[in-house]
Order: structure tokens, then sequence, then C-alpha cells
């Protein structure tokens, strides 16, 4: 498994990119991308809605299906 903090910047998508032609060369590892918020108390539904951001801007940068987004409400 290949963890790969990520938001939506350039340099996150760049990593993601080389994540991702790493990945390949060992038998297509899995992917998790991770992002962590501030602590600001976010609601699951405000959760939910960076997940799905994420998600796409994921999904532009490359079509590798074994990609898991995880978000977290930091402490």
């Amino acid at each position: 498994m290949i963890l790969v903090p990520f938001r939506n910047h350039p340099v996150a998508e760049n990593a993601l990119k080389y994540a991702v032609q790493f990945s390949k060369q060992f038998e297509d590892l899995d992917i998790v991308c991770f992002h962590c918020t501030e602590k600001n108390e976010s609601s699951i539904e405000d959760l939910k809605r960076i997940k799905v951001d994420l998600e796409e801007s994921i999904q532009k940068v490359t079509d590798n299906e074994s990609i898991v987004v995880e978000v977290i409400d930091g402490e």
C-alpha cells in the first residue's frame, strides 16, 4: 500500500501521479489518499463533501480505481 497525503494542489497531484507509476511497477499496489482537516468540529456532511471533492480531483489526475480516499477531522 502507498499512502499519499492529498489536497487540491499541483504538488499533491504530482505526488499522486508518481505513486500511480510506482504502484504499477509492483503489481498495482493499493493507493490510499489521505486528507486531514483542521480541528473545527466539521459535521459528517462536511466531511462527506470534502471526500467527494477530493475523489473528483483524484479522478482528474488518474483513472486508477484502486485509490481509496480517507478524510479525517483533525484533533
